[in-house]
Order: C-alpha cells, then structure tokens, then sequence
C-alpha cells in the first residue's frame, strides 16, 4: 500500500511484486514477474522495465537475458 502511495505511477502488480522481490544482491527476471502477475511476456518486461526507469531496480544483461536487481532507494549505478 505504501509504494502505491508514494509512486501512483505504479500498477497493483508492479508495487506488490516490488514488496516481495526486494532482497540486496538478488536477480530477478522477467520470467519471474510473468509467473508472478500471471501476465504476458510483453507485459512483464515493460513492468520491469518501468521499475527499473524508476529506480526501483537496476537493469543489468547476463549472457542472453535480463536480470534485476533491487537498488538502494536513491542511489543508482548510473
């Protein structure tokens, strides 16, 4: 509830796979999140992707995926 008040922006889906994906030094995947949503592939990767834009996570390629990992709140690698 807290993330959708302080980023309406953010769908129901996005703010409740963020609560539950937020462990430092974990990667999540896109594939993750459609599982999650129970969502299309398309839909998923835009979530991510709007999360990351955020700065909720950041964007990183392994080999031929994506990953995601959470970043601490106002900081970002870039």
């Amino acid at each position: 509830m807290y993330l959708l008040e302080t980023n309406p922006s953010l769908s129901k889906k996005q703010a409740s796979f963020l609560s539950t994906h937020c462990t430092m030094g974990r990667y999540y995947s896109i594939q993750q999140f459609k599982a999650y949503a129970r969502v299309a592939y398309e839909t998923a990767r835009t979530s991510m992707d709007k999360l990351a834009a955020l700065g909720y996570y950041e964007k990183l390629q392994v080999k031929n995926k994506f990953v995601y990992t959470p970043v601490l709140k106002g900081r970002s690698s870039k």
